[in-house]
């Protein structure tokens, strides 16, 4: 982090390529490291979150689009609660809003219409997913977020709808481009569904997921942005895109299972990702039970207590 520190006021020297792409090496390490609990420790003794913020808010445009990259990783996955609670202390809610509000959307001449920042977009629903994962229930910290989408009218929540519309939308020509495809006869059925299943997740498939997340924890969590919500939206729309994505992670823990014996005993990462995986998983079936039956559980019983 000691190197990045620098580019926080500045980029990479124009032309120089080596540069840029030290620089770009140095953020895929972090966000390597940041993956694990061991990580994330190191990430918060060494104020990584506050080095972060710093790049969000210097001029160096490259490093503050990998700062939020590296925000979504820490604050991610297990062990994920110290760095959401940090986050949130160290005033992060106040610039993540500020990009959320002012800088995913930006105008695509060819549409003609607002698009979404794609890479900008997906990361900060992460965090934000993150944070209702991580934060303990009834939080002054889980609490400041939740007004961050409360306040001016529910002002968020229609940026979230307006992001998720536009994902939706570039899926949808998605789809034609694919299915407008000159048939490859040296590709199997399956190659191709598998090629065009990664093309939709990339495309804003995952992204159109994490906006169904965000939304259902809001919807769980408070009663008036349920209504709101569900008159914008629909819980069974959003019900329907989690419960999407929970059978990928059902295949996916399937994979990590059945390949068991070829992973490296000392293999951390893959420990992680497999008990990351299980969790999240978890967590989606108690907001599709609560989306789906309000009776069903009570707000206690979601998944929110920071222990993971």
């Amino acid at each position: 982090m000691t190197r990045l520190s620098p580019y926080r006021k500045r980029d990479p020297t124009k032309n120089v390529d080596e540069e840029e792409e030290f620089l770009e090496n140095l953020f895929d390490c972090l966000c390597t490291c940041v993956q694990i609990p061991e990580g994330k420790s190191q990430f918060l003794t060494l104020e990584g979150v506050e080095l972060s913020l710093l790049f969000l808010k210097g001029d160096g445009k490259i490093a503050k689009n990998r700062a939020l990259k590296v925000l979504d990783f820490a604050v991610g996955g297990m062990g994920g609660n110290d760095v959401a609670q940090a986050l949130v202390k160290k005033g992060g809610l106040k610039i993540l809003f500020g990009i959320f509000m002012k800088k995913v959307l930006t105008i695509s001449i060819s549409f003609g219409s607002f698009q979404p920042d794609s890479e900008t977009a997906e990361h900060l629903l992460g965090i934000f997913v993150s944070l209702f994962r991580h934060l303990t229930a009834d939080s002054p910290e889980r609490l400041r977020v939740l007004v961050k989408f409360v306040e001016k009218d529910y002002e968020k929540i229609n940026t979230l709808l307006s992001i998720r519309e536009d994902f939706i939308s570039k899926l949808a020509r998605l789809d034609v481009e694919l299915a407008s495809e000159e048939p490859d006869p040296e590709e199997s059925t399956e190659a191709r569904q598998q090629r065009w299943y990664l093309r939709k997740v990339e495309g804003g498939g995952f992204a159109v997921q994490l906006c169904a997340m965000l939304m259902a924890w809001l919807a769980v969590e408070d009663t008036g942005m349920r209504k709101y919500i569900d008159e914008k939206v629909g819980l069974d729309d959003i019900v329907e895109t989690i419960q999407g994505r929970s059978i990928a992670l059902t295949s996916l823990i399937a994979d990590q299972l059945n390949n068991v014996d070829e992973v490296d005993e000392d293999d951390e990462n893959a420990e992680v990702e497999r008990a990351n995986a299980k969790e999240e998983k978890e967590i989606m079936e108690v907001l599709i039970d609560v989306l789906s039956d309000g009776k069903g559980k009570n707000e206690e019983d979601i998944p929110a207590n920071g222990t993971s």
